[in-house]
């Protein structure tokens, strides 16, 4: 192992300690800054319905519209959906004129309501800006042609709805605001599916001026509004019409009851901590290099699995992610083992060292090799399920290498300059009638 000062030891393990709180930040902890939210990387890695709560609508699609048309508004559902955090919602049509739509939301215990609330928004209809308030408009702003944007902003307390058109609808709200100055006293009428904005006090809004660069900004009262506001013209693009009067709507209940995703990862938190509590115990700074290893290949890991869209997780994935915890924690173990065997036997604390991860080095890379090599094959040839599957093997594989041939003896390295190489804080041991080799 190479050598390092006792200093340079003390100042690489604060670095390793602060961007490894950074990085816990960020895979475990959901945060705000304005009107965004941030989910961790945890919360983020997509989830199979199996394992969550949700609901489904299904709509009659009652004018006729073309396939291009559905596809095409399917399309928009779809990552409208992902933009309030439904990122595995389905959207699929049964028979020619039936949509169904379901949704499982980021947790078990995320409120149905809201669910409700948003399949009911979904088929409020075309969103509208009339000069006018009845239906005999020349100038009129359709937001499936018009709209090429819409967007939260925010001012210190206040909030707002940017509207951007696009170069049709610049054109046409130019002419809308000239024609509502000149007759309407500059009123602009808000419409959803053909009738008045569904809240009185806000579907109007005044101009002063005739606007030319095709962007509409309304001010609204609080964020929670101004989300709505723009979900439902977003909703309020699609190129068809969805009967409200035929919408079904109802829960769906997963397989393993409604708490299988907090139960799956408390057992998974509890394995991990028991684990852990196991090695520094027995093996103390062997098993703090350890811990410390795995909560950075914990982060990475959930970087990586949130990053690819093809992973979501089931109930065999969670129990993989166990056996694979396991796997590379029973390396580790094999190596300290091998450390205090050496030691006993009359080595100094340094030989032992390198005898043990010169032990384990073979193995562990023999069982990591044959692992990614399957679980490569699998990822590129297998269904979505099995896809998963075959990335959390070639994961592991990568984990088992770097955390047991590389960063482990990296860290084991920097505390036993850091401890003198004391052999008591490794928890090696000899009998007393052995006599020292070296």
């Amino acid at each position: 192992m190479k050598k390092v000062s006792r200093t340079q030891s003390i100042i690489i393990s604060t670095i390793i300690v602060a961007v490894l709180l950074v990085g816990c930040f960020f895979a475990f902890v959901p945060f705000s800054c304005g009107t965004k939210d941030y989910a961790s990387f945890v919360g983020n890695v997509r989830v199979s319905s199996e394992l969550k709560e949700g609901m489904f609508a299904e709509y009659t699609i009652s004018s006729a519209s073309t396939k291009e048309e559905i596809s095409s508004s399917m399309e928009k559902i779809r990552t409208i959906l992902a933009g309030e955090g439904f990122v595995n919602a389905n959207v699929f049509l049964k028979g020619e004129d039936c949509l169904r739509i379901e949704i499982h939301g980021p947790g078990n215990t995320y409120d149905l309501t809201v669910y409700e609330t948003l399949l009911e928004d979904l088929a409020g209809g075309l969103f509208e800006l009339r000069a006018g308030n009845d239906d005999k408009v020349v100038n009129a702003i359709d937001a499936s042609k018009h709209l090429k944007s819409v967007e939260v902003s925010s001012s210190g307390s206040q909030y707002f709805v940017m509207i951007n058109l696009n170069e049709e609808g610049k054109n046409i709200y130019e002419k809308l605001t000239s024609e509502s100055i000149e007759k309407y006293s500059g009123k602009v009428y808000m419409y959803l599916g053909g009738e008045a904005w569904p809240n009185s006090s806000v579907n109007s809004f005044a101009v002063n001026s005739v606007v030319t660069n095709g962007q509409v900004i309304l001010s609204v009262d609080s964020r929670d509004y101004a989300e709505t506001f723009v979900r439902n013209i977003k909703f309020g693009t699609l190129e068809i019409e969805l009967d409200k009067g035929s919408a079904y709507i109802a829960s769906t209940t997963p397989f393993f009851g409604k708490n299988a995703i907090l139960v799956f990862s408390l057992s998974l938190l509890v394995l991990f901590v028991a684990v852990c509590a196991f090695m520094i115990a027995k093996y103390r700074i062997l098993g703090i290099s350890f811990a410390v290893a795995m909560l950075v290949n914990i982060a990475v890991g959930s970087f990586f699995l949130q990053a690819m869209p093809w992973v979501e997780l089931d109930t065999s994935s969670f129990i993989i992610l166990g056996v694979c915890f396991v796997l590379v924690a029973f390396s580790s173990f094999v190596i300290f083992n091998k450390v205090h065997t050496e030691y006993a036997l009359g080595k100094q604390l340094e030989p032992s060292l390198a005898s043990g991860f010169a032990f384990g080095i073979k193995p562990v890379c023999d069982l990591s090799l044959i692992a990614g090599l399957f679980g490569l094959i699998v990822a590129i040839v297998g269904n979505a399920q099995i896809q998963t599957l075959g990335t959390i093997l070639v994961l592991y594989a990568v984990v088992n290498l770097f955390t047991n041939c590389l960063f482990i003896k990296f860290l084991i390295n920097l505390f036993s300059k850091i401890f003198n190489a004391n052999p008591k804080h490794f928890g090696v041991k000899r009998e007393e009638s052995v006599n020292e080799i070296g």
